[in-house]
């Protein structure tokens, strides 16, 4: 469609509007085809080059550069399709056969997009290799932090301090006591 298409037909005669249509239409245009791209560059089935190779590294898949467009599309298809959904029970789960059901800790907030990962310091697993692990499955949006937690025990003692006393009467009588 051109700009004197979205007029009323009142005004496309009018000299005023079409001016302006001359000068502001390509402009129009241009921004259109620059929101066409930007959505074909975030589905792989129709993004570009550029699209793909950031589909790779947000995937953590090896540069491709030199195999062809869909070549590469098809493997980000792949890890896409093979990557099943994240879910924080599929992660305590997992944490849990591995380190018991005391040895981590998982937290996460939706809306400031973190993921906290703890596990115990006394266990021999490597934390690169759960991070490793978690940045394949876990939501690329999400910020992961990961530490090793130690087990402190402190002797806390608690009491209260009471006092009775007992009152004797004494009597006195005709001077003895």
């Amino acid at each position: 469609m051109e700009y004197l298409d979205y007029l009323p037909d009142i005004f496309q005669d009018t000299l005023e509007f079409r001016r302006f249509g001359q000068w502001v239409w390509p402009t129009v245009v241009n921004v259109r085809e620059g929101i066409a791209a930007v959505t074909d560059e975030a589905i792989p089935q129709t993004a570009s080059e550029e699209g793909i190779s950031r589909f790779e590294s947000m995937l953590g898949l090896p540069d491709g550069s030199s195999d062809s467009l869909e070549k590469r599309r098809f493997r980000v298809l792949m890890a896409l399709a093979g990557t099943p959904p994240f879910s924080m029970g599929w992660l305590r789960q997992r944490l849990e056969s591995t380190f018991g059901k005391d040895g981590f800790l998982a937290e996460d907030s939706p809306e400031e997009h973190w993921l906290r990962v703890g596990i115990s310091a006394s266990s021999n697993e490597d934390l690169n290799t759960l991070w490793n692990e978690l940045r394949q499955r876990i939501p690329a949006n999400l910020d992961l932090k990961m530490c090793a937690l130690h087990q402190e025990s402190q002797n806390v003692f608690s009491g209260a301090f009471m006092q009775s006393a007992e009152f004797y009467r004494m009597e006195v009588e005709n001077g003895t006591v």
